[in-house]
């Protein structure tokens, strides 16, 4: 493989929609931040954590992690301020 073809291989691996995220094991729910589309993801079991993905394009995403008093395993603490960042994301992107 030459140099242009690994650079071309790599390109095509690096754009990643938010389809082509791997959330197994994770509550999704649909979400909209502006005017994407996304969804927030949470393991099933609370631990303080919670994503938010905003879909850019087919082949593009945002991922937002937060966590929240991880201690107490505050969940829905963590979907909150993800969800929040994920919307001043949006309005950046628009």
């Amino acid at each position: 493989m030459d140099r242009q073809q690994r650079r071309s291989d790599s390109r095509r691996r690096n754009k990643t929609g938010a389809n082509d995220l791997n959330h197994q094991g994770n509550v999704k729910a649909p979400a909209r931040f502006r005017k994407y589309d996304g969804f927030t993801a949470k393991p099933e079991r609370d631990s303080g954590v919670c994503d938010a993905v905003i879909s850019v394009s087919d082949s593009s995403s945002v991922q937002i992690v937060a966590s929240a008093d991880v201690a107490h395993r505050n969940t829905a603490k963590a979907c909150e301020l993800a969800t929040k960042s994920a919307e001043l994301v949006a309005a950046k992107l628009s």
